[in-house]
């Protein structure tokens, strides 16, 4: 007979630069909800204009080596996630400084925020585009059901700027 056990989930921002978001395949849970042993938890860290990911901790460690704006943890017991931000350098895009897009791992959908007015084009890691859509709005939602498992980039631009996201589609 096999065993289920449920362990606690904890997570924060520090210095209150931005938003953390986790989720599971099955949905995003809040801070402190139970989650299954063994479930693997995604989280986005989405800085506010002006900051950048500094650094991630995991159960009190650092995660070395990671300041990007997504971790992935399996939960094999109670897990305390925290991200802290620190004020980006050089930051000079003036159209995309509000950008957000999350979830990231995608499993069916992405939101967009911050890129009214500008063209979202999908690329391989072979470089083909294989999709290209128009954002009218400053939050849009994407259906991506149609894109296959894995590696991908979501290259935003306006206005001969742009910026350039990698994506994972489970």
């Amino acid at each position: 007979m096999g065993s289920f056990a449920r362990s606690s989930g904890y997570f924060q921002c520090c210095w209150h630069s931005g938003t953390l978001i986790a989720e599971t395949a099955i949905g995003e849970f809040n801070s402190g909800d139970n989650i299954e042993t063994g479930t693997e938890v995604f989280f986005t860290a989405v800085p506010d204009p002006g900051q950048q990911v500094k650094e991630w901790t995991v159960n009190g460690e650092v995660v070395a080596g990671n300041a990007t704006n997504y971790l992935s943890v399996e939960v094999l017991a109670s897990l305390n996630v925290t991200v802290e931000f620190e004020a980006a350098v050089g930051f000079d895009d003036i159209h995309f400084a509000n950008l957000k897009l999350y979830p990231n791992p995608i499993v069916s959908e992405v939101t967009i925020i911050g890129a009214r007015n500008s063209t979202l084009e999908i690329v391989n890691l072979l470089g083909a585009i294989i999709k290209t859509q128009a954002i009218t709005h400053d939050r849009e939602t994407i259906q991506l059901n149609d894109l296959s498992s894995g590696v991908y980039f979501f290259r935003v631009s306006r206005d001969g700027q742009s910026r350039t996201v990698q994506v994972i589609k489970r």
